[in-house]
């Protein structure tokens, strides 16, 4: 029994090995790779600002709103067994699934956009109403932030083709009624393995249309957030070492400024005052008492006007 399963097991582990090698590898890199080893950099160069400027210039073509006609499917003598209708069916499933697929990550980018559009518009405005003590690093902070929305509008807009794109084919009517005679079709095997062929192939040529569209609002929604982050950072540097500036507060409305000080000087004021107004009814020194009175009437100005500025020193609207 111990050699039956020892012998199991090392059939298992070289069943494992010989499917290794019909394993597929991952790409190689391009100085290795032979199709590319006698091309030069040139080209490959040249491929990349091609794609890149795919990228832009599939915003705005216009396109056809369905795929091209595939090529006809040849004749069969004979009808499909099920197992090679339940191939048909699986293939057309996989090319719906792909279109779901496609669909959601649509939305999902949508979604990222909307959210990134007025977060950077906020730190634009923020920006550019504030005040750089260096001009070159204002620039270029503005001028990425620039760079970032156009990039977001025009992922706005691959994004929004992408999710607009409905033609899809389907089995419908036509498949079981004769659209001639207006008859149902004797059913047939080979007939609606070739509908869902035929769906499948033109509804994999709209979901690599949809593909593209998609891969252009990722791309252009990668650049945008890598140019926010750019402009990010001689924006911190400045605001860094920008001391900040002193906070103003505005008082709306009558002050009560409690000073023990002033409130003393006013009452001995006010006792003087009123020993000065008794000795005058006394008629004792009216002439004296006067000027005593008058001198203690420009003291209590002076005050006031003290006690005034004290209020206002933070806001001199209020003089």
């Amino acid at each position: 029994m111990a050699s039956q399963c020892g012998k199991l097991s090392c059939n298992c582990f070289s069943a494992s090995k010989m499917a290794g090698k019909f394993n597929a590898k991952p790409p190689l890199p391009v100085w290795k790779d032979e199709t590319w080893r006698n091309k030069a950099w040139k080209d490959l160069l040249k491929r990349t600002v091609i794609g890149v400027t795919t990228i832009f210039t599939r915003v705005f073509i216009p396109y056809s709103a369905c795929a091209q006609e595939p090529n006809d499917l040849p004749e069969t003598a004979s009808d499909p067994d099920e197992l090679q209708l339940d191939q048909c069916q699986t293939i057309y499933n996989e090319v719906e699934d792909r279109r779901a697929h496609l669909e959601k990550k649509a939305h999902s980018m949508f979604t990222v956009i909307i959210f990134m559009i007025p977060l950077i518009g906020s730190i634009f405005v923020f920006v550019y109403k504030e005040s750089f003590p260096d001009v070159i690093s204002r620039t270029i902070t503005i001028a990425l932030l620039a760079f970032s929305g156009a990039m977001l509008v025009l992922g706005f807009i691959s994004v929004m083709r992408a999710v607009s794109i409905k033609t899809r084919d389907i089995l419908l009517i036509d498949s079981v009624v004769d659209p001639e005679t207006g008859h149902f079709r004797r059913y047939s095997k080979a007939f609606h393995a070739q509908g869902l062929l035929y769906c499948a192939a033109k509804n994999t040529a709209m979901n690599d249309h949809i593909a593209q569209f998609v891969k252009g609002a990722q791309a252009l929604t990668g650049m945008a957030a890598i140019a926010t982050l750019a402009a990010a950072i001689p924006a911190a540097i400045v605001f860094s070492n920008h001391p900040s500036s002193p906070a103003k507060t505005q008082v709306i409305g009558p002050v009560d400024l409690a000073s023990p000080e002033l409130a003393g000087i006013r009452k001995d004021i006010s006792g003087l005052k009123a020993i000065a107004e008794a000795m005058a009814r006394a008629q004792t020194g009216t002439e004296g008492f006067r000027l005593i009175d008058e001198r203690l009437t420009k003291i209590e100005d002076k005050l006031w006007r003290i006690e005034k500025q004290l209020w206002c020193k933070d806001d001199p609207g209020l003089r």
